[in-house]
């Protein structure tokens, strides 16, 4: 079963994806490989890092 979360994020980083902007995710039930391409994205500043704002 895919936890609602990643199936979130998955829609999402694929919106952007189709917008031209690079965007990536991490979790848990990716495959090593993927996960290890969208990690070495993160390490070589090939992605924005966009915080939420904290709410409260």
């Amino acid at each position: 079963m895919i936890s609602p979360l990643i199936s979130l994020m998955e829609d999402h980083v694929s919106t952007l994806r189709e917008a031209g902007v690079d965007a990536a995710y991490l979790n848990s039930s990716m495959e090593p490989e993927e996960f290890q391409q969208a990690y070495r994205g993160i390490r070589h500043h090939a992605y924005k890092l966009c915080p939420q704002p904290r709410s409260g």
